[in-house]
């Protein structure tokens, strides 16, 4: 029983010895990670052979060389998501500027523009001369027409739209 505990010590010592005489080889590969092995790369990179326990100041090295580039992506892809974003803001911009551009008037805008004409009528004839007119009851017929035109839009402009009356007709009205 000694003896079988004095081989199997001595092949366990001498299996230790062994491995810790063992090749153990480093190399960076090209995204900065550090390799250990047994066997050299098979492409062979440009490797070391170490002798001693690997430390872990390589792999810090290679983790912040690995951290810096990748924070490096990390900045770049959130500087081009920026720019795709600012430019389609700004195409979606644009197009609605357009669309506000070409879209047709609300019942509104188009009663406003009609009632400002009309305004702007009447402070044209009375703004003129009566010799335009001929008389002062043919300038107060000219204004009342106007005047007229514009209660009906303010009042029903369904009815000021529907029933266009000509100058023409309200002059030919009898008095």
């Amino acid at each position: 029983m000694k003896l079988l505990n004095i081989l199997i010590i001595s092949l366990l010592t001498l299996m230790c010895v062994t491995i810790l005489n063992a090749k153990v080889y480093t190399w960076t590969d090209e995204n900065g990670v550090q390799h250990y092995s047994d066997q050299p790369p098979e492409n062979g990179e440009d490797y070391e052979v170490q002798t001693e326990p690997p430390t872990s100041q390589p792999v810090e090295e290679a983790d912040k060389k690995r951290t810096e580039s990748e924070q490096k992506q990390i900045q770049d892809l959130t500087r081009e998501a920026d720019e795709i974003l600012e430019k389609q803001q700004s195409e979606a911009k644009l197009k609605a500027e357009e669309a506000e551009k070409n879209r047709p008037p609300t019942q509104e805008e188009f009663i406003a523009a009609e009632k400002e004409k009309l305004e702007k009528k009447i402070a044209e004839l009375e703004g003129l001369p009566l010799k335009y007119f001929g008389n002062e009851k043919n300038k107060h017929r000219h204004i009342a027409y106007y005047h007229i035109r514009l209660e009906t839009l303010l009042q029903d402009p369904d009815q000021y739209y529907k029933i266009p009356k000509s100058y023409e007709e309200y002059i030919n009205q009898p008095d």
